[in-house]
């Protein structure tokens, strides 16, 4: 039905010659978006830096029209920002924007955790990603450990098994990691704890299941959350 109606639409649109916009191959839009994601991600540009379309255009070899595509998108997910007659800046976060997106984080982590406990659901993505932090803690590597951290939370987010859920996870995953990096700044990490606060968490969760109560995982997911994003006495 909605595809007939949708042709109808389509059909009776009267024709307007000249008035579509260039279509640009969406692969490039993608790969610009992907280089300039990860530049930011990494901490190769820094929350505040200018991000013109007409450098990078000129660095990718390209013209400006697909980098201004993938800064709109950007800006989107939350990764840049842009006033009037202003160039694109990387998004700076205030205490408040801390605090705004871990209380969404735990609202999405917390609500996954109680469906993967009420339908007692497969959780070995989780310990999948447990073992990886293992490894990269035994290799001393900062960046794959945090890989393997964000591997850990997705995890437990897919593992209820709702598509809604891990859709809005992921639209708020890139500024949880943009804040959180510019959160540990000045938070020196240690390894050896990062690691022992995840498998305690693994073992909650494993006890919970057996027991069929959430509460002891919402918990301790609250707590690690608020700690790690520095908003220790969040009310929540």
């Amino acid at each position: 039905m909605w595809h007939t109606i949708a042709m109808t639409l389509i059909n009776d649109t009267p024709s307007t010659p000249g008035s579509f916009t260039p279509i640009r191959p969406a692969s490039l839009v993608a790969s610009v978006h992907a280089q300039i994601r990860e530049a930011i991600l990494s901490g190769h540009m820094r929350s505040g830096d200018e991000v013109r379309d007409s450098v990078l255009a000129t660095q990718m070899h390209i013209s400006r029209a697909p980098v201004r595509e993938a800064l709109r998108l950007l800006q989107q997910s939350g990764l840049v920002e842009k006033t009037s007659n202003k160039p694109y800046r990387v998004k700076s976060f205030d205490d408040q924007d801390l605090r705004e997106l871990a209380v969404l984080r735990i609202a999405i982590e917390t609500t996954a955790v109680r469906l993967v406990v009420a339908q007692h659901r497969d959780i070995t993505g989780v310990t999948s990603a447990l073992a990886s932090m293992r490894q990269a803690w035994e290799q001393r590597s900062d960046p794959e450990l945090d890989a393997a951290d964000w591997q850990f939370h997705h995890a437990i987010v897919n593992a209820a098994g709702i598509g809604r859920l891990k859709a809005r996870y992921a639209e708020l995953v890139d500024q949880i990691i943009l804040a959180w990096q510019l959160h540990s700044q000045n938070t020196p990490r240690a390894l050896d704890n990062s690691i022992e606060e995840h498998e305690r968490l693994i073992a909650t969760l494993q006890d919970c299941l057996a027991s069929a109560d959430p509460l002891p995982i919402q918990q301790a997911l609250i707590d690690h959350i608020k700690s790690g994003m520095g908003c220790a006495d969040l009310h929540i």
